[in-house]
């Protein structure tokens, strides 16, 4: 898999604002459906760190309504900037992890991920 950007395939758990790439279970293997080749593995976790990561994620909810409507607009205008700036790259994790034909993954199923 040739990313122009390697740092967004994340082998890791986010939880609670961290990555975490290991855990007392055993990682999970991450299979192309299309190809069934193994393109990486991501930990297990465990209950206790998806109740952790659940409480964080409803905290975090608590203080994103806290932001005024402006704030929170800037920052998913950012997240859309870098979203269409790594398109491609992120088409190309969704082909390798879901088995998704790539114009499909570039733009929701619409050839040349151009939608109407």
């Amino acid at each position: 898999m040739q990313l122009q950007c390697p740092g967004l395939f994340e082998q890791a758990a986010y939880i609670g604002g961290s990555w975490v790439d290991t855990t007392p279970l055993p990682r999970v293997s991450v299979t192309n459906p299309s190809t069934g080749e193994i393109v990486g593995s991501v930990p297990q976790v465990t209950a206790q760190q998806v109740c952790e990561a659940i409480d964080r994620a409803h905290a975090a909810l608590s203080d994103w309504r806290g932001w005024s409507s402006r704030e929170r607009a800037s920052v998913l205008r950012e997240w859309a900037h870098l979203v269409e700036r790594h398109r491609e790259d992120l088409a190309i994790l969704l082909c390798s992890e879901q088995g998704k034909p790539l114009h499909e993954a570039r733009g929701g199923g619409h050839p040349g991920g151009e939608l109407p």
